[in-house]
């Protein structure tokens, strides 16, 4: 994903709930990843990456595009 088609569906998902999905599914993987990598324990990192999306789900409202991935 691009940097426009990110801040447009993330202008979409500030207005939309069901459009956040499509935010999870870009990049759960990657974070899922990251945090797994550091961790090392596969439900302890599911639960930190639940919790940041529902997290980043409820102050979507307050972000603010910088230009950055």
């Amino acid at each position: 994903m691009n940097l426009e088609q990110e801040k447009k569906l993330i202008r979409e998902a500030q207005k939309d709930a069901k459009k956040f999905g499509e935010l999870y599914e870009a990049y759960y993987d990657a974070i899922f990843g990251y945090v797994f990598r550091r961790i090392l324990h596969r439900e302890t990192a599911e639960e930190l990456v639940s919790n940041l999306f529902f997290r980043a789900m409820q102050k979507l409202w307050q972000f603010r595009w910088q230009q950055k991935p």
